[in-house]
């Protein structure tokens, strides 16, 4: 990514993963620092290894996928 970019996100493997495919699913570019590390050793990256991954947004598209995920989280507590 060339443009400033802001966090959306920060966590484990998985719903990292999970959530970079919903905003590139919306067409939003996403960047996940230290992807290949998080699988290889993550426990170097965060204590225990509980939140290895940041996910950026640019921060254009910051608010639209501030949207997608506060429309994604109702649907999944509700998927529970």
């Amino acid at each position: 990514m060339n443009q400033n970019t802001s966090k959306i996100f920060k966590g484990g493997y998985t719903e990292a993963e999970i959530i970079a495919g919903l905003l590139r699913s919306h067409g939003i570019e996403v960047y996940i620092e230290h992807e290949i590390l998080a699988t290889i050793i993550p426990w170097v990256l965060s204590p225990g290894g509980s939140t290895p991954l940041t996910v950026y947004v640019s921060d254009e598209d910051l608010a639209h996928a501030e949207n997608i995920l506060k429309e994604f989280e109702p649907a999944a507590e509700n998927a529970e």
